[in-house]
């Protein structure tokens, strides 16, 4: 949906296949899931990376880079990161969500029913734990249900709307 509120035109389903490929790749070694929608990803997205959609790739790449120079020096990253008082880490994790949940907001007000993502990150922020599971898992749950329930929505907008025509 980022790529989609950005201006560009996707497969889906060619995305999605090949994040879940390169996971199953690199699980054996620790590695992360692999996916477009990372924080950084709606960064690069904005027009803040570049007023043209065609030169915003630059801002993919940097981060890349910067992802690489994060993995490379990791331990001594969440060396410091222990160091911080746990307020200061939950600001900080606040903070460079707020790019996503700026993109979802804008999505709802142009009315493109972009629930799913503020929900996910109410409901992880929200340090519930439920049957032994945390926020986290919560608000995975929570995202994925709302993302369910606003396709079905559209598919029943448009389908309302063909018929009307």
């Amino acid at each position: 949906e980022m790529l989609k509120n950005a201006g560009y035109e996707v497969k889906t389903k060619l995305i999605v296949g090949l994040g879940g490929f390169l996971s199953l790749l690199m699980a054996p070694f620790g590695g992360a899931g692999i996916n477009i929608s990372a924080m950084t990803a709606a960064i690069a997205l904005d027009k803040s990376a570049h007023e043209k959609l065609e030169r915003r790739y630059i801002a993919g790449i940097a981060t890349g880079i910067a992802y690489i120079f994060a993995a490379i020096f990791a331990s001594f990253f969440t060396n410091i990161f222990t160091l911080f008082p746990v307020a200061l880490n939950a600001v900080l994790a606040g903070l460079a969500l707020y790019p996503v949940l700026m993109t979802s907001l804008r999505g709802i007000a142009l009315d493109k029913l972009q629930l799913a993502g503020p929900i996910a990150f109410l409901v992880t922020i929200s340090n519930t734990r439920i049957f032994g599971l945390g926020a986290a898992c919560w608000g995975l749950f929570a995202g994925v249900l709302a993302d369910r329930i606003e396709s079905r929505q559209i598919k029943l907008r448009e389908k309302n709307s063909s018929e009307g025509s």
